[in-house]
């Protein structure tokens, strides 16, 4: 049996009502970059509905192109997700993105309405019926669309739906018993920026308590040898009273006196000496 006028033209209406719907949910769809599981949940709805009526379609033999029609809110979901895609690899294309979905996606919108009025025209059956509702339809999105993008309604209603997914809470973060508060702006970091910072400040924080311990080993180590050479009665090197820490003692200098150099000249003199006697009794 074929699919009476009646119920292709109320099929009509409802697929225009679904793809006004689903400008709308595409104008106010956070980007793929912070979640896409909104784009997931209406990309689903939007199968779902052409394929629950394709039995009907196909028991009563509905156009092929009618049956194609529904799926064009998919299609415009779709087109939507290659744009964010691209948009993401090549910033100069968010000029296009902000196009596609300027005016609640109207330019998507526009165009569904036209292949859509054009298959009202072009089958015949219930044609003024249908445009009399479609183009009253059409024009009352147009008028939504341009006072929503003069009062910028989408970019409210994406901030007041999806903000608080992608802002981390301003809170207190306890880092090695030393408690830092976190006042960040409205746009804080997301949860991984927020781990590698936290990260980082592990890292800064162990750094300085080796630091800290060695400076430590190496002042027990000089006071050691201070000591050491006080018991010893060697001499050793005294601040002046007037600075306000003293420096570490030190032994002194390990190279040879003038005294060294007169034993030494005095041995090589004797060699020479016994040398020469050497050579005189050999002759």
């Amino acid at each position: 049996m074929p699919l009476k006028h009646s119920t292709e033209t109320l099929l009509v209406v409802v697929l225009a009502a679904v793809t006004l719907l689903t400008g709308v949910v595409c104008a106010i769809l956070p980007p793929i970059t912070q979640t896409v599981v909104p784009w997931v949940i209406a990309f689903a709805v939007s199968l779902i509905y052409p394929l629950s009526l394709y039995p009907l379609f196909k028991e009563r033999r509905a156009d092929y192109e009618f049956r194609a029609l529904h799926f064009v809110p998919a299609l415009i979901l779709a087109a939507w997700l290659i744009l964010q895609a691209l948009a993401s690899l090549l910033p100069s294309l968010q000029a296009v993105l902000h196009w596609y979905t300027w005016g609640w996606t109207l330019p998507a919108v526009v165009a569904s309405f036209y292949a859509l009025i054009w298959f009202c025209l072009h089958v015949i059956r219930q044609r003024f019926e249908r445009l009399w509702t479609l183009i009253p339809l059409l024009i009352a999105f147009v008028v939504f669309s341009v006072a929503g993008m003069h009062y910028s309604l989408p970019s409210h209603m994406t901030a007041l739906l999806w903000k608080p997914t992608a802002q981390t809470t301003s809170g207190t973060t306890v880092i090695a018993g030393n408690q830092t508060a976190s006042s960040g702006p409205s746009s804080a970091r997301s949860s991984l920026e927020q781990e590698v910072w936290q990260m980082q400040q592990r890292v800064m924080l162990r750094r300085e308590a080796r630091l800290a311990h060695s400076q430590g080993t190496a002042d027990l180590h000089a006071a050691k040898d201070g000591a050491m050479i006080a018991a010893s009665g060697l001499p050793q090197i005294v601040a002046s009273s007037g600075s306000s820490s003293s420096s570490a003692p030190h032994l002194p200098s390990s190279g040879a006196g003038t005294e060294a150099l007169l034993v030494a000249a005095f041995a090589v003199y004797c060699a020479v000496l016994h040398e020469r006697a050497k050579r005189r009794m050999m002759a």
